[in-house]
């Protein structure tokens, strides 16, 4: 029997929602590389048996990962930092020729908004030109709507289109 993820102490509201859409969606497999923000969930994700995690060396491995599981017929989705972002070109690359519904949950480091830190400021201003250029098509987490049906309705549009999707998702979001 899957682990009850909704009363997981000291697990962030934003996390227990992203697994709430998740299943909703009946992903089945996550791949991750860590990252400060999405470490709580990649955790979470490893200890409930509904879920097949596959931890990963590299953001481009994560995204093969999800592309392979989704081509070989299960839900996927993969979650890392959008630094990896920067070289996942070959992984988004084997998605998008083999039409693989994959998507991407990717903390957005960087932003104005909530994460400042120099060292993290270029990965905020590279994370939307590096999808553009990679012709992915993504959306920014919205905290207007739950962060479950987000995720839910994200798997659906993967599905339907058959390409990668990626979901930003700023340190606001996952607490």
């Amino acid at each position: 029997m899957a682990k009850k993820t909704s009363k997981t102490p000291g697990l962030s509201k934003g996390c227990r929602e992203i697994i709430r859409g998740l299943k909703a969606a009946e992903v089945r497999v996550l791949s991750s590389v860590t990252d400060t923000y999405i470490g709580s969930l990649i955790a979470t994700v490893a200890a409930d048996r509904y879920f097949k995690s596959v931890r990963c060396c590299s953001e481009e491995e994560a995204v093969a990962v999800a592309a392979g599981a989704a081509l070989a017929g299960q839900r996927s989705a993969c979650v890392f930092q959008n630094a990896g972002l920067l070289s996942s070109g070959r992984g988004v690359a084997l998605a998008q020729t083999y039409h693989a519904p994959t998507l991407m949950l990717i903390s957005h480091r960087g932003t104005h908004r909530d994460d400042p830190l120099y060292y993290h400021v270029y990965k905020g201003r590279t994370t939307e030109p590096m999808l553009e250029g990679l012709g992915v098509s993504f959306s920014h987490a919205s905290r207007e709507e739950p962060l479950g049906d987000q995720v839910a309705r994200a798997v659906a549009y993967v599905h339907e289109a058959a390409q990668p999707f990626a979901l930003l998702l700023s340190k606001g979001d996952l607490t």
